[in-house]
């Protein structure tokens, strides 16, 4: 197996689902770990939020002020630190002191507050005024009522930045640890980052150093405020046509680690000594229609399957390595 702190930061940071480790035999690709990941984004200027194969690449190459570990912990990111009024209404970060973009400039307090008015402003901004409702005055101008101003996300000072709530919100810090809050600006190259990735800023652990027809290539961020601990090795993201092409890549050595392989094969795979599984986000659900005027309306029905659904036996016996 290559170097663990390889491994574990693939798994953190990059992916989630079924993974398993190969040794890669393709010539030509021996410089890398060789991941795949499916469909590359189109855009990373938080176009495809409902995507969560894209929110790998986001956790590597930007970061937001905290982040989540496997265990649902809240773990400082470019916040080295916080605090919380007594009534749980008020926010300050304090932004490292030697948290930098890629190019090696200072982030400042001042970055968060112009990238929550973009991505409050933008092609998403109802989704994004949703999930920042907690936060004061971000209802009021998601409708146009009132100015940016009048949003209580604010620059202290260069490393303080300060938010106020309407009330207190006891996820909040899970909302902002989510991969779509990580830090990043030059929107119109985050809309044409297979070509401009050279020239894009970033606040995480990666940079994407190349684009070609194998996929996009991840390599250490030198200026990243804990770029000691982040491995040397290079990840290849590559873009797989079907599940079955990733499984086959795989099988044959073209692939190191794979993302949500065909249902039908995951049991054979995760059987190898080498198999692991790690958190995945992704969501099953049975959504009833109550407007069909068909059996899907049947209140009885849909009881009965509820109440035929042992929640506890597959929590205790399929679930135990997933976050609840």
């Amino acid at each position: 197996m290559r170097k663990v702190i390889g491994i574990i930061i693939v798994f953190t940071l990059i992916l989630s689902g079924c993974i398993k480790d190969k040794k890669s035999t393709d010539t030509g690709r021996d410089n890398y770990i060789v991941c795949s990941l499916g469909e590359l984004p189109a855009s990373l200027n938080l176009s495809d939020l409902d995507s969560s194969r894209y929110a790998g690449i986001d956790s590597c190459v930007f970061e937001g002020l905290v982040t989540m570990d496997r265990k649902g912990n809240i773990e400082p990111g470019l916040a080295e630190s916080w605090s919380v009024s007594s009534d749980g209404i008020g926010y300050k970060f304090n932004i490292r002191k030697d948290a930098k973009w890629s190019d090696g400039k200072a982030i400042s307090a001042q970055d968060f507050v112009s990238f929550f008015e973009s991505i409050l402003s933008g092609r998403n901004a109802g989704y994004f005024a949703y999930d920042l409702s907690p936060v004061f005055g971000v209802s009021d101008y998601s409708k146009g009522r009132k100015s940016y101003d009048s949003v209580a996300i604010r620059s202290l000072d260069k490393n303080t930045l300060e938010i106020r709530l309407n009330k207190a919100c006891p996820d909040f810090l899970k909302i902002l640890s989510k991969p779509q809050y990580g830090l990043r600006k030059d929107k119109n190259l985050l809309d044409k980052w297979a070509t401009a990735y050279g020239s894009i800023r970033y606040s995480g652990p990666f940079v994407i150093e190349g684009v070609d027809n194998k996929g996009a290539v991840l390599a250490k961020n030198p200026f990243y405020w804990n770029c000691s601990e982040i491995t040397g090795e290079k990840f290849l993201l590559s873009e797989s046509k079907s599940k079955e092409e990733a499984l086959a890549d795989f099988e044959t050595g073209k692939t190191d680690l794979l993302l949500n392989p065909p249902i039908s094969e995951i049991e054979r795979i995760i059987t190898g000594d080498s198999a692991v599984i790690v958190n995945s986000g992704n969501i099953i659900s049975l959504v009833f229609n109550p407007l069909n005027k068909g059996i899907t309306k049947d209140m009885a029905l849909r009881k009965s399957i509820v109440s035929n659904i042992d929640t506890k036996n597959l929590k205790d016996s399929y679930l135990e390595e997933f976050q609840p």
